[in-house]
């Protein structure tokens, strides 16, 4: 049987699989469930380690460097890939090919939705104008 520890609160939790002494530790944070292995036999170490893989994630998350959400990139690379079912055969192949590079280089910031929609610097998709270099063609 497993064994089973939480940390800070119910956060993180570190556990040990049947088959293996090395020590693992998860969480949930940003809408996602993140885990990794400590590489530790002792529980103790162990703990350490997820203490400070947490709250390494945890300052990632505040300062923007992982989100909970899709960029706009992923969001048009799956619309692009839907569009066709979506209208269900009512717009001709070269009527939806024409549509589609028009509305492109809105948003191509790799930040995540919500930073263009509040204002991202790189709207309209211009290549340098973001302050932290992360504006890219969806072309």
């Amino acid at each position: 049987m497993p064994e089973k520890h939480t940390i800070l609160g119910g956060k993180v939790h570190v556990y040990r699989r049947d088959n293996s002494s090395l020590w693992q530790c998860s969480t949930y944070l940003a809408g996602k469930n993140r885990r990794v292995s400590t590489k530790e036999d002792g529980l103790a170490k162990a703990k350490d380690f997820a203490e400070d893989w947490f709250l390494g994630l945890r300052g990632k998350v505040r300062n923007g460097e992982i989100t909970g959400e899709k960029t706009f990139r992923e969001a048009a690379v799956q619309f692009e890939r839907e569009y066709q079912i979506i209208t269900e055969g009512q717009r001709n192949a070269e009527y939806v090919q024409g549509r589609l590079p028009s509305w492109k280089p809105f948003g191509s910031c790799r930040r995540g939705r919500s930073n263009t929609a509040t204002g991202c610097c790189c709207r309209g998709g211009k290549r340098g104008l973001c302050p932290r270099g992360s504006c890219v063609s969806l072309a």
